[in-house]
């Protein structure tokens, strides 16, 4: 029937399992016999082995030999130890007088692990253990006060005392005719710069940087750095023709050429003596020189151009000299009168001359310069080489 079928099999599983179980079980038994018998027989040679041993050492006990051997190596050790010893010291001796910082830092080091060492193993201690919040309390509260403290005074300070330099200053400058300390102190541009510094459209002004950087004299500009002046080129104005129109308008000195002025070829030596083709190169070299300095002027003094037009359009109702109307009216020419503006007041002065004499004004007192230098040099010599007389 298949259920006995599936119960005899089950049976003999079981019994297969179980005669495996016997089988470990003897196996276990056989590795535990065969353990001990191994162990057994390697304790009756180490016995036997440490048995010989001590009879050898008692028998060896007794002689010299073992005696002196013994003692000499006790010796040996001693002195080995007492070498080493000294060696240690002998090198950090030498080591100090090498490099005695290196030497001094270890030290400090080991005092200061010492001193860690022993807060460490004290501070956890009842009366040490208000020692970390003193310190904490100092360094998160203590200290930020001082600080701030003696920021907030130390401001305080600096600006008193920069007031009271102020006040002192203001009071010299109320005193003061000169001004000099003045003009150390401030560096401020005059709403009258525009016209009486000269090149001013080329931001030859006040600058304040570390310290006040003063205009350039006339003649001379900026250079590329601002920190120092050259000279400008032959020719170019130091005034724009805006700038001359308010130096003539308030009775200011004209300084240098009136207007960047037509070329003069009857004047030029270069010019006359030159070819057709070096001709033309120089004349385009100075009216495109002329261009640039005119487009300078109007974008550096822009905003100023409207109360000069306005200036421009009422010539003839100023209450000046006809000579300084005719000088006006040639620096209102050159800076808006183009072939691109549109201006009234162009038309009705396109045929003034202008009859400038500053020119021969300027050599002439060039040649009275030279002639009282010559006379007072002449002078000079005749009472140096002049022989003397002995009464």
């Amino acid at each position: 029937m298949p259920f006995s079928g599936v119960m005899a099999g089950v049976y003999s599983a079981i019994q297969s399992i179980l005669t495996a179980f016997d089988k470990v079980e003897k196996a276990k038994t056989l590795a535990n016999e065969l353990h001990r018998q191994a162990t057994d027989k390697a304790n009756t040679v180490w016995d036997r082995a440490w048995a010989r041993l001590q009879f050898l050492y008692l028998k060896a006990k007794d002689s010299k030999t073992f005696k002196y051997t013994v003692t000499a190596i006790r010796l040996t050790i001693k002195l080995s130890a007492i070498f080493f010893v000294v060696a240690i010291v002998f090198r950090m001796i030498i080591g100090f007088f090498q490099s005695p910082l290196e030497y001094i830092m270890l030290g400090i080091a080991c005092i200061v692990l010492s001193v860690v060492y022993v807060l460490y193993y004290t501070i956890g201690q009842w009366p040490f253990r208000i020692i970390p919040l003193f310190f904490y309390l100092f360094v998160v509260l203590i200290i930020p006060v001082f600080i701030y403290t003696v920021l907030i005074v130390t401001i305080y300070l600096i600006v008193g005392i920069i007031a009271l330099f102020l006040s002192i200053i203001n009071l010299i400058y109320a005193k003061s005719t000169r001004k000099s300390l003045t003009r150390l102190l401030l560096c401020q541009n005059s709403p009258l710069s525009w016209y009486t510094t000269p090149n001013y459209h080329l931001d030859n002004k006040n600058d304040r940087s570390l310290f006040c950087r003063r205009p350039c004299i006339n003649g001379y500009e900026p250079d590329t750095t601002g920190a120092f002046c050259k000279r400008l080129e032959r020719g170019i104005p130091s005034f724009c023709p805006q700038a001359q129109t308010f130096r003539i308008l308030n009775g200011l000195k004209i300084k240098g050429p009136l207007v960047f002025d037509k070329y003069q070829t009857k004047k030029r030596m270069k010019y006359t003596t030159s070819n057709e083709i070096t001709r033309k190169e120089i004349l385009t070299k100075y009216y495109l020189k002329q261009n640039e300095f005119l487009n300078k002027c109007n974008i550096g003094l822009s905003k100023y151009n409207p109360v000069t037009l306005q200036l421009c359009s009422n010539i003839d109702s100023l209450n000046l000299k006809q000579k300084d109307k005719e000088k006006i009216s040639a620096t209102c020419k050159q800076a808006f009168c183009n072939t691109q503006s549109n201006y009234t007041f162009c038309q009705y002065i396109d045929a003034v001359e202008i009859n400038d004499s500053d020119f021969w004004i300027l050599f002439i007192k060039l040649m009275i310069k030279v002639v009282v230098f010559l006379i007072i040099l002449i002078f000079v010599l005749k009472i140096m080489f002049s022989p003397k007389h002995n009464c």
